[in-house]
């Protein structure tokens, strides 16, 4: 413990004119542990009498007076705890109780702000002893995030612990334009500084040091129970999925293993078939078993990709070897459905930075998907073309570069605008569809992309189709 610190602990308990008097003994006894000083600062605390360096004797009632705003504060920081603690299912909900907790038995006012996403909801939170000023601070407080932008708070980049003051700061500034004083903390979500809560002092330039140990010990508790919600919101999540992953693939593999029983049944009769239903039967078990482990080999993928540890083995690859490879894969798949498949390939594309495997798994992808939910009749289209890649397509990036666009386009039933922002969720399947598969391939399409660095976009008008196009880089010259 420092004597800054110090001074703001003893100003805490005891009020601001008995703060320096107290340091110094806190911070020995702390730090040094020493006996004289000890006893003095016991002395002190006990009888309320004594003086150090000249220091003026310590008033019995002032003492009192602190002592019981102290006990209050933290009175009030337990009830936070215990708030927040009740409300890991509903941060909005214990964060809007906290605030009648805190205004104004701790404070004149409260201004709470945090940064939502996928993890955490966002919130905003304002409360003041008076209706004026806390209208036309939630007012500003929306218009200031509203144009500071996404993933930023108050126009500041969350990842950067150095932002913290910077934040506490603007808090600060927002809150005087307003005719206000307050102190405030940076909240801490993630490891990221995600948002920021402030207390209202009772006047202008009335914050002390016991005001911003509060604020801070405040905005403790608030990360603290911000925290355990992200993570209760993550454990719940991971479980639904887990629980999707067995139902889904339980199902999928129900399946072909029914299949393969059946034929094995046949093929264990007294009275066999003739030779060719054997070899008819044994194409089939082994197609079943292609099936299983696609299934088995998506899940593997969707782990990797979730760890980080995807392997991706980038070289300078030919576009037209990768359609050939596609339209050799799907072409009878099409026949056998009565669709139209058409390959359209430029010709002299330059060769691509990229994954050839990986880059062939994506097509894949999404040929399955365009075929399965294209009625018999109906056509797919995979098609490469030189194309520049859109400014910040490569993170990192400045700049349009020379690229080449894949496309996979199908004439089937589209998706609705509501389930575009859904199609490349684990585990998701349109309430529409056909309700086969395991909710993977787009997914795993998708994050084999991003691991490019690149973006896999989508654009669908329901009853005439989708369309699903990304763009490689060239490989420099």
């Amino acid at each position: 413990m420092d004597a800054e610190r110090a001074v703001a602990v003893g100003e805490l308990a005891y009020g601001d004119e008995e703060a320096e008097v107290v340091a110094e003994p806190l911070v020995a006894l702390v730090v040094g542990s020493n006996r004289g000083d000890m006893d003095i600062l016991a002395g002190r605390l006990g009888s309320g009498v004594g003086s150090t360096a000249g220091a003026p004797v310590l008033r019995t009632r002032g003492i009192a007076q602190a002592s019981e705003t102290a006990a209050r504060r933290w009175r009030l920081l337990a009830d936070v705890g215990q708030c927040l603690a009740r409300g890991v299912k509903d941060p909005r909900g214990a964060i809007a109780e906290m605030a009648t907790l805190l205004v104004p038995a701790g404070a004149e006012g409260l201004l709470l702000y945090v940064l939502g996403g996928d993890d955490v909801p966002p919130i905003v939170e304002v409360a003041h002893v008076d209706a004026g000023p806390a209208l036309e601070l939630r007012s500003r407080i929306s218009s200031l995030v509203a144009e500071a932008g996404e993933g930023t708070v108050l126009g500041l980049p969350t990842a950067d612990p150095e932002h913290a003051a910077e934040v506490e700061t603007a808090a600060g500034l927002l809150l005087a334009s307003v005719g206000l004083d307050a102190v405030a903390s940076a909240l801490w979500v993630g490891g990221q500084a995600r948002g920021l809560v402030a207390l209202v002092a009772g006047g202008p330039d009335r914050s002390t040091a016991a005001d911003r140990e509060f604020a801070r010990s405040l905005a403790d508790r608030l990360s603290l129970g911000l925290e355990q919600a992200r993570m209760f919101r993550q454990t719940q999540r991971a479980l639904a999925a887990r629980d999707r992953a067995v139902g889904i693939v339980s199902h999928d593999l129900r399946n072909p293993l029914s299949t393969i029983q059946v034929c094995a049944t046949a093929l264990l009769d007294p009275e066999p078939p003739p030779v060719e239903g054997v070899r008819r039967m044994a194409e089939i078990i082994l197609q079943c078993a292609g099936w299983m482990q696609q299934i088995a080999q998506d899940l593997l993928d969707r782990a990797s990709l979730d760890a980080g540890r995807l392997a991706l083995h980038r070289e300078a690859t030919s576009p037209a070897g990768v359609i050939a490879a596609a339209e050799m894969m799907f072409a009878p798949m099409a026949a056998d459905q009565s669709q139209t498949l058409v390959v359209e390939g430029e010709a002299d594309l330059p060769r691509i930075d990229a994954d050839p495997r990986r880059l062939i798994q994506v097509l894949s992808n999404l040929l399955s998907n365009a075929l399965k939910f294209t009625a018999q009749g109906g056509r797919v289209v995979l098609s490469a073309r030189a194309a520049e890649e859109e400014t910040g397509e490569a993170r990192g990036a400045d700049g349009a570069r020379p690229g080449v666009r894949f496309t996979v386009s199908d004439t089937g039933p589209g998706i609705a605008p509501q389930d575009l922002a859904h199609v490349c969720d684990w585990f998701w399947q349109s309430p529409s569809g056909k309700g086969t598969g395991a909710g993977l391939g787009l997914a795993i399409a998708h994050g084999l992309i991003e691991a490019h660095r690149r973006r896999l976009h989508v654009e669908s008008v329901p009853g005439e189709g989708s369309t699903f196009w990304f763009t490689m880089p060239a490989v420099s010259s």
